[in-house]
């Protein structure tokens, strides 16, 4: 969590603080949605969505600007009437999230993948090549 009573929040650039906002409320999201699963699986009956619904509506708004810049006006729309106006069921929230986890990933945010591949044999043939 952030913590802007701390003095290094100050010289850390604001851009670095929103992504961490960010990370932390998806973190909280995908937290809410994992106790909503083990309270429906446990056979408890019904559970409620709320919380889930809550934190994903908050991590929309956070990112309304990003995903309207990232998607299709149709695909923002669309996400944005499932999220903020629509009956929202278990269903809807999953694609939702993935729609958001897609955008974060497309931006980066979120690839843990990112490491630059190279071919080292390629390497080696062009340093013969070039004779090195």
């Amino acid at each position: 969590m952030v913590d802007f009573n701390n003095e290094t929040t100050i010289t850390t650039p604001s851009a670095d603080i929103n992504r961490v906002t960010v990370l932390e409320r998806k973190y909280n999201l995908l937290e809410a949605l994992e106790a909503y699963h083990k309270m429906r699986y446990s056979g408890a009956g019904s559970a409620p969505l709320s919380t889930v619904r809550a934190r994903l509506t908050s991590l929309f708004l956070e990112l309304e600007h990003t995903l309207k810049r990232q998607l299709p006006i149709e695909e923002y729309e669309a996400l944005e009437q499932g999220i903020l106006e629509g009956k929202q069921d278990r269903d809807i929230v999953i694609q939702s999230l993935r729609k958001i986890t897609e955008c974060l990933d497309s931006i980066q945010l979120t690839r843990l993948d990112n490491k630059i591949k190279i071919d080292t044999t390629r390497a080696i043939l062009e340093d013969k090549e070039k004779g090195l």
